[in-house]
C-alpha cells in the first residue's frame, strides 16, 4: 500500500481517504504538526502505517515525490515501500 499526503494550504480538515485499493492519502493542512497527525489517526491506522505517513510528512531526509496542484502539494512515498 502506498501512502500520500494531499497538503492543503485553505483547509484545517484532517482526513482519510481510500482512492484506490492499495493506496491510502491522508489531507492535511500544511500547518500540521506531528502531535495533530498522531492524536488524529492514532487507532484509526496501523501503528505501521502511521509511522510511514510521519515519516512522509515530518522527516526531511525521506524519499517521496511532490506534485503541485494549484496551490496544493500531493507528496507520495516511493512506490516500493
Amino acid at each position: 500500500m502506498v501512502v500520500e499526503i494531499l497538503a492543503k494550504r485553505k483547509s484545517n480538515t484532517l482526513l482519510l481517504e481510500v482512492p484506490a485499493a492499495d493506496r491510502v492519502r491522508f489531507v492535511l493542512h500544511m500547518g500540521t504538526t506531528r502531535e495533530d497527525i498522531e492524536s488524529r489517526f492514532s487507532g484509526v491506522v496501523t501503528k505501521e502505517v502511521l509511522a510511514r505517513l510521519i515519516k512522509l510528512w515530518s522527516n526531511a531526509d525521506a524519499k517521496r515525490k511532490f506534485v503541485h496542484l494549484g496551490q496544493d502539494l500531493l507528496i507520495t512515498e516511493p512506490e516500493n515501500v
